[in-house]
């Protein structure tokens, strides 16, 4: 994640969605982003997709290092099997989307929003003075 410049929160929610059968279809690391790819895929190029900055990054070498850390993440889901009840995945979807909020407000965000609100909160309190 630190790599890839990802956030925290986003990509922790979208690896809830993660299956170890994604692993089940073969892949080749594509050299750019395809839209015919096959399930595991598709599932790297949406992770990378929330990397903000993605000028320069080699989609390649990205998608080649997801692909080994998914494939020790599907062993670590499928040898705690014995944690869980039967529906495994959906249990450990919904704790992680629990965990992980669909939306985190960032600082620089509330900073903005405080600016915005005290510029029209001035604005109004000179206009009714004059």
């Amino acid at each position: 994640m630190q790599d890839h410049k990802l956030d925290f929160h986003s990509t922790f929610r979208k690896l809830s969605y993660f299956r170890p059968s994604l692993l089940s279809s073969s892949f080749s690391i594509p050299e750019t982003v395809n839209t015919n790819l096959p399930p595991i895929g598709k599932f790297i190029a949406e992770l990378l997709s929330l990397c903000p900055e993605d000028e320069g990054m080699d989609h390649g070498k990205a998608t080649g290092e997801w692909l080994a850390w998914l494939e020790k993440y599907a062993q670590r889901i499928e040898s705690e099997r014995g944690k869980w009840s039967a529906d495994i995945y959906t249990e450990r979807e919904n704790a992680a989307k629990g965990a992980n909020p669909r939306f985190v407000l960032r600082q620089w965000v509330l900073e903005e929003v405080i600016m915005k609100a005290d510029k029209r909160v001035l604005a109004k309190v000179l206009h009714v003075g004059v």
